[in-house]
């Protein structure tokens, strides 16, 4: 397989929580496990929310379970608690950027300052500052707009993270080189990009939720999540945003994240993304679409809500799955992330029963062969449209439709890849 991407993604995702060793699509079954019940009082529910910042008069929590600890709201809370948006940065040379944030006193190129000065207890959400190519350091810069755009979006929990330069998994690309494709792809477009900065580790530390009770085992679970949703809420103008881990760079600068928008012919996914280039999952978090709708934002609360264990994918898949026809809550939480990896396995066999109880008008039923291959393998021939999300395949694919209608005769794999880097010769 040749792949160009358009991004191109070419680094290995955080693998999802694994399945058994038969496989993702054996349909063995995983042990069933005891629902987790409040007591009389509410009391581990008050906690969980406590630790997250909300109160007991605003979720109505008394004996009985409320899903207010998921909703956008209590997210919400969390940003404007714990995140600053008054922020930019600036790419001043390849190895140096300037971050500026005036309301924690922030005006550096060191990393150890900003992770001092935040403290493991605030998140900054700082959008790129554009300076002219020929400009200096100083030279005035200006902010591109975001109303009706689609943003760039990336998370680390350091600023130097984002500029380490060693090679990755044996070949010549860094981190450094992908934040540096993210960069360049935003001023040659005048995309906005913003970058989320920091961690929250005490309230990490005190998570527990009905669908967590053993709590996390890293620090920075899932705040990727959480910087997607502050985007969204910090800049309501956005029409969606292309989210990319770190070490996610972006190969084709002629990239139009409106092409995979325009695939759902009713605009009605929300989420957009790919699997793993080997090891089949339901869509890999490294490389993501997300369009700012409240369903939208909705998932990315829930995806926050529902981190647990080590992995952050398999709460991605619930959020995904809460849009599709017929979930109910109750059925799901008890030790629901130990049971993710039959997830693709139950979509393998039963999307078709799921678009048509959404009654999706769509481009893209993946019927015939590439039916075939999917409930065979997990892998798509074209673009599957679920209820809120479309998943697309790992090779480039008749697109059919794009922007203004017009016909794209092939659109490029949206892909984090796994070690390789791979061209479309053709």
């Amino acid at each position: 397989g040749v792949v160009s991407a358009r991004p191109v993604m070419h680094m290995p995702p955080a693998r999802a929580a694994p399945a058994s060793r038969h496989g993702a699509c054996s349909g063995r079954r995983w042990e069933r496990q005891q629902r987790w019940q409040p007591d009389g009082t509410g009391a581990f529910l008050l906690a969980v929310l406590s630790s997250m910042g909300i109160s007991h008069a605003k979720t109505g929590v008394s004996g009985n379970i409320s899903l207010g600890w998921r909703s956008i709201e209590a997210v919400s809370e969390v940003i404007h608690q714990h995140i600053v948006g008054n922020c930019t940065a600036q790419l001043e040379t390849k190895d140096k950027i300037r971050v500026v944030a005036g309301d924690v006193g922030l005006n550096t190129t060191n990393a150890s300052v900003v992770t001092e000065r935040l403290n493991w207890n605030k998140m900054l959400v700082c959008q790129q500052l554009i300076v002219p190519e020929n400009g200096s350091a100083s030279a005035d810069g200006w902010l591109p707009s975001t109303a009706g755009t689609t943003a760039i979006v990336t998370y680390s929990d350091t600023l130097s993270y984002l500029l380490l330069k060693s090679g990755l998994y044996g070949s010549d690309y860094s981190r450094r080189k992908a934040t540096r494709s993210k960069f360049e792809y935003a001023q040659r477009t005048s995309s906005p990009l913003f970058i989320v900065l920091g961690r929250l580790d005490q309230l990490q530390v005190k998570h527990k939720s009905p669908t967590c009770k053993a709590g996390l085992d890293t620090k920075h679970h899932s705040l990727k999540a959480l910087g997607m949703l502050a985007v969204f809420v910090m800049q309501p103008r956005l029409q969606a945003l292309l989210f990319l881990d770190v070490d996610a760079g972006i190969i084709d600068m002629q990239a139009d994240p409106a092409d995979y928008l325009a695939l759902s012919l009713t605009g009605q996914a929300d989420i957009i993304g790919t699997s793993n280039w080997r090891e089949q999952i339901v869509i890999n978090s490294g490389a993501l679409i997300v369009r700012n709708t409240a369903r939208g934002r909705q998932a990315l609360a829930a995806w926050w809500a529902y981190r647990c264990f080590l992995h952050d994918q398999p709460g991605l898949w619930r959020a995904m799955s809460e849009m599709w026809p017929g979930w109910e809550p109750p059925k799901q939480d008890e030790r629901w992330a130990q049971r993710t990896p039959t997830l693709l396995h139950h979509l393998m066999h039963n999307y078709a029963s799921i678009q048509d109880g959404a009654h999706l008008e769509t481009k893209f039923p993946c019927d015939g062969m590439c039916g075939w291959l999917f409930r065979k393998t997990g892998c798509l021939l074209e673009p599957m449209e679920l209820p809120g999300s479309m998943l697309l395949p790992l090779l480039p694919f008749d697109s059919k439709i794009g922007q203004g209608g017009k016909t794209i005769a092939k659109l490029d794999a949206l892909q984090h890849y796994t070690g390789l880097y791979f061209h479309n010769e053709a």
